[in-house]
């Protein structure tokens, strides 16, 4: 099972960091800031998370994040997902990938779901967050 890490950054409006995959690529991540675990929006605590295929009935093909206090249907936090997104507002609650930063949005977002989509090859794998503390 691959191993991923994402580093984030809290912002006054927004969560960004950087995903790191086993093969060396990194994308560019985007979230909604840290507003205490609540649904829809908050980025998801630090923590350990097992990532899964998923198919959503919104954003087609992509990866559902479970662990700890999410759950993929049942939980405190369901239906958190990596899907494309270039603005924060497009996001409720879920993580979205680019291949870049202009200002506040990401870049390329469709682009980088498809590449993500492609180095995990429908495989699940463990992700590792940090950098937001979360349990102040």
């Amino acid at each position: 099972m691959q191993t991923l890490f994402l580093e984030r950054e809290q912002l006054p409006n927004q969560t960004n960091g950087t995903l790191y995959m086993p093969s060396g690529r990194e994308f560019y991540t985007l979230e909604c800031p840290w507003r205490n675990n609540e649904p829809f929006v908050s980025c998801i605590p630090d923590g350990a998370y097992l990532i899964e295929p998923w198919n959503s009935p919104t954003h087609g093909k992509c990866y559902i994040v479970s662990g700890g206090l999410v759950g993929k249907t049942q939980g405190v936090r369901t239906y958190i997902l990596f899907h494309a997104a270039n603005k924060v507002r497009e996001l409720q609650g879920c993580i979205a990938l680019g291949l870049g930063m202009r200002g506040d949005n990401l870049t390329n977002s469709a682009q980088a779901i498809k590449l993500f989509m492609g180095e995990l090859n429908g495989e699940s794998a463990m992700l590792f967050i940090s950098g937001v503390n979360s349990y102040d």
